[in-house]
Parts: C-alpha cells; structure tokens; sequence
C-alpha cells in the first residue's frame, strides 16, 4: 500500500488497481494492458451516461443522489463528458485523483498513443489543471456538448455545489 495514496473502499476491491490507485471503469486501455489514466473510453463513457453507470464503479446508479465532477470552465455549461458518480465513488475520486485533488499542475503535454484525441483534450493539452467542483443532484439529463453526449443539470436546481480544489496561487 501507498502511503501516498487514500486506502481503497471495499466497495471499489473489485476494479483494478494501478499503483495504489482505483482505475475507474470509463479508463481506457491499450492493447499492451495498460490502462491510460487521465483520458475516458468514450464508448464506455456514453454507455455509461445513457444507462446510468457510474464512472468509477461500473455499477448502476441509485435514483439519487447523483454527483458529477466538473471543471470550473463547465459550470457555466452545466454539463460535463464524464459519467455521473456514486456519492462514495465522488468522494473516493475527490481524494485519489491526483487532476481532481489539485495534486497535478497541468494537463498532460502529450498524446498517448492508441488513445483517440478529443477536442476538448486537445485543447487542454499542457494547459493549466482548473478547480473541480461535485455537483450534486437528483438526476441528469444526457445531452450532445462538443459532439460527445454528456450529463447536463441545465433546467434543475442542484442539490448543492462544493469545491474540490482551491482556487490556485
């Protein structure tokens, strides 16, 4: 175990581990085993969305609550690529991500390879890593943002809105 890293919940012993950590079941995975931290297997990502999976755990969704994590730079959008979470998922994922937790200062600067380019990865490529919020709610609506389906709350009131990270230095 890694002093470094949050224990794992014996709700997630059954995902794979890599280095300690979780990885959450919309990661993808190359051809050689290995699993690509950072990036979302799109196809696992809107199957996730539209069936109501969570994105670290695979497994349905409770009616509610229903957390997703979004970027400072989404709030205004209101929606977010990345699956809805399990509150103990979200909370899990708050602490063990290094880009969610504020560990990371930046975006990766590089491609990886056998991993498609998204536009929205490609214009983050290198960037500045932005505050993460969980947006709590009863449900979502599953909506085309950038030409990808993702989870909107656009037309109902959050639960509540809670910073992750903090602002940066």
């Amino acid at each position: 175990m890694n002093p470094d890293h949050p224990p794992v919940p014996a709700w997630l012993s059954g995902r794979p581990l890599v280095g300690g950590l979780v990885v959450p079941w919309i990661t993808p995975k190359l051809p050689d085993g290995r699993y690509v931290f950072g990036s979302i297997d799109q196809t696992y990502a809107e199957h996730a969305l539209v069936h109501r999976l969570c994105g670290v755990c695979g497994h349905r969704l409770a009616p509610h609550p229903v957390v997703l994590l979004l970027r400072a730079s989404d709030l205004p959008r209101q929606c977010t690529s990345e699956p809805g979470l399990h509150p103990q998922c979200s909370a899990y994922t708050a602490v063990a991500c290094p880009m969610v937790n504020g560990t990371l200062a930046t975006y990766r600067t590089t491609p990886v390879p056998g991993v498609p380019v998204t536009a929205s990865s490609s214009s983050r490529r290198g960037a500045r890593a932005e505050r993460w919020f969980s947006v709590w709610l009863n449900d979502y609506h599953v909506v085309v943002d950038h030409g990808h389906l993702a989870a909107s709350y656009r037309g109902e009131q959050p639960l509540r809105i809670r910073p992750i990270t903090r602002p940066p230095r």
